[in-house]
C-alpha cells in the first residue's frame, strides 16, 4: 500500500503545471530594452566544458574564457589536466600557445585559428552568442 501511495504521489508531482510566463504588453520594447542593457556587458569569466566531434575525431576540454574589455583569455584543458592551450586577444592582436609551449601570432583570433587549426570560428560572433544577442552581421 505504501508503495502505491508513493507511486501516485510521484505521478501527481509529474503532472504539476509549469509556471506561467509573465505577460509582456509590448514584446518589441522589452526586447529592445534587454538588448540595450546587454550591449554594454564587456567583462565575464565563463567556466565550462566543451566537446567537439568531427567525422574523424572527437575532442573534450575544460574551458575558461575571461573577458575584460578588449582583452580575452581562453584556456582549454584536456581531460585530467592534459593538453593545455591558451588563446589570448587584445588590441595588439591574437596569440595561441599550444600544449608544447609553441607560440603562434596573428592579427585576430579568427585568422589565427583558421591558420593553426583549419577551423573557421566566428570569434566576434561568439561574443554576441555569450550575451544572447544577435550578431550585427547575422
Amino acid at each position: 500500500m505504501r508503495l502505491l501511495l508513493i507511486f501516485f504521489a510521484a505521478l501527481l508531482g509529474g503532472c504539476a503545471a509549469l509556471p506561467e510566463r509573465p505577460h509582456v504588453a509590448n514584446p518589441q520594447a522589452a526586447w529592445q530594452k534587454r538588448q540595450a542593457s546587454l550591449a554594454h556587458v564587456n567583462a565575464w569569466d565563463i567556466r565550462g566544458r566543451l566537446a567537439l566531434r568531427t567525422a574523424d575525431e572527437g575532442f573534450q576540454a575544460s574551458l575558461q574564457w575571461v573577458r575584460e574589455g578588449d582583452r580575452h583569455r581562453i584556456d582549454l584543458t584536456g581531460p585530467l589536466g592534459g593538453g593545455h592551450v591558451r588563446l589570448t586577444q587584445d588590441k595588439s592582436g591574437a596569440e595561441l600557445r599550444d600544449a608544447n609551449d609553441k607560440l603562434y601570432r596573428d592579427s585576430s583570433v579568427q585568422q589565427l585559428l583558421a591558420r593553426t587549426t583549419g577551423w573557421d570560428v566566428p570569434f566576434e560572433g561568439l561574443i554576441y552568442w555569450v550575451l544572447g544577442l544577435p550578431a550585427p552581421e547575422a
